[in-house]
């Protein structure tokens, strides 16, 4: 039984997705599992381009004047996810490279970028302070479903824009909302397509989950759950990591006792690579299966020293390492604008589809 939405029985207003097998060229023992949409993100900026070249009325409109376009987003540049803040320098990056080209309709973009240290709190006082004193226009790729959540209701009170929140929950998309437009992959799908990878093409049956004990973590877990019953399969172990730990060890041995043959994985890139060697050294070896989150597999295969080989990733848009032109565009203006960085995985995947619309194709 191949892979179908879960998301809530909302099955026809989703996109349609299918998994597809993908080898990439830099790492041969890593496999990843693309996610497609239906639905293009291009014309989601489309429409946010369309909007901000608009001529404003009596009242004008915010974030836009004659000359410059002000988006604004919140990273974890610091704290438990700041691996992550990847995703909010690799926007910054790409904002860069469309100005460099001339802009949107000869408007600059002026980005702002906060760090909220992954705390919802700060997530709040950095969305108000952009809001209110920054006066965006829209916001695009914010990290994190708990932050995310924490001000998604105020940024649609204020008819902000939000665009593309760089998380998989369900909450951005169902219902529909005005002004939020969800891009990724919904962690539920996801689980799915890697269940489905992990017992009708690798044989697996014995399925483990290792989850951020949150609505990020807790999707990706109901989305197992649910993938597993259609195979008359359940979980057989269940573990549940809170944000600031980092002594996994007895989460490691959880997961060896239940001889499991394969371990589902929804944590941050840090907490990743403290489970995959904590459980590495009890000389145990499930097949990893992991989120998208976790799809920067270059610099996960730094941090182990190559122990990440192997592991299997769902991964949306373009790969990383991709010959596509627009893909290589981008890793060449990282080269030349920001030579110390680690472009944005989110931002590298998805040029394909984003640029040609925001004056990059």
């Amino acid at each position: 039984m191949r892979w179908k939405s879960y998301t809530w029985g909302l099955r026809p207003l989703l996109p349609s997705w299918g998994p597809r097998p993908i080898r990439p060229s830099r790492e041969p023992d890593m496999t990843s599992i693309r996610s497609r949409k239906k639905l293009s993100t291009a014309l989601i900026l489309s429409a946010l381009a369309g909007l901000s070249c608009a001529e404003p009325d009596e009242g004008g409109v915010r974030g836009v004047t004659d000359d410059t376009i002000v988006i604004g987003t919140w990273s974890p540049l610091t704290g438990p996810a700041a691996l992550w803040g990847a995703v909010g320098r690799g926007a910054e990056l790409y904002f860069d490279m469309i100005n460099e080209e001339g802009g949107i309709h000869g408007r600059q973009i002026e980005f702002i970028l906060k760090d909220d240290a992954y705390q919802p709190s700060r997530t709040v006082a950095a969305v108000r302070e952009m809001v209110e004193r920054d006066g965006v226009f829209a916001v695009t790729a914010g990290v994190g479903t708990a932050p995310t959540r924490a001000v998604m209701d105020y940024l649609t009170e204020n008819e902000v824009v939000m665009v593309s929140p760089a998380t998989g929950a369900t909450h951005w998309a169902y219902p529909p909302k005005k002004y939020v437009f969800a891009q990724y992959t919904p962690y539920l799908d996801e689980a799915a397509v890697l269940v489905d990878h992990a017992v009708e093409d690798l044989g697996k049956t014995r399925i483990a989950v290792i989850y951020q004990n949150d609505d990020f973590g807790g999707s990706g877990l109901v989305g197992a759950q649910l993938a597993l019953e259609k195979h008359g399969l359940s979980i057989v172990e269940s573990v549940s990591v809170e944000v600031p730990d980092t002594d996994l060890n007895s989460h490691a041995v959880r997961l060896r006792e239940s001889g499991a043959d394969a371990v589902l994985m929804w944590l941050t890139p840090r907490q990743a690579v403290i489970i995959h060697g904590a459980v590495g050294r009890l000389g145990y070896e499930p097949q990893w299966l992991v989120s998208s989150v976790l799809a920067d597999t270059n610099l996960l295969y730094e941090l182990t020293e190559g122990a990440w080989a192997g592991v299997i990733f769902a991964a949306i848009g373009q790969l990383a390492n991709s010959d596509h032109p627009l893909t290589t565009k981008y890793r060449e203006a990282a080269a030349r604008l920001a030579p110390e960085e680690r472009a944005g995985e989110v931002w590298r995947c998805l040029l394909k589809k984003r640029a040609p619309h925001l004056g990059c194709g």
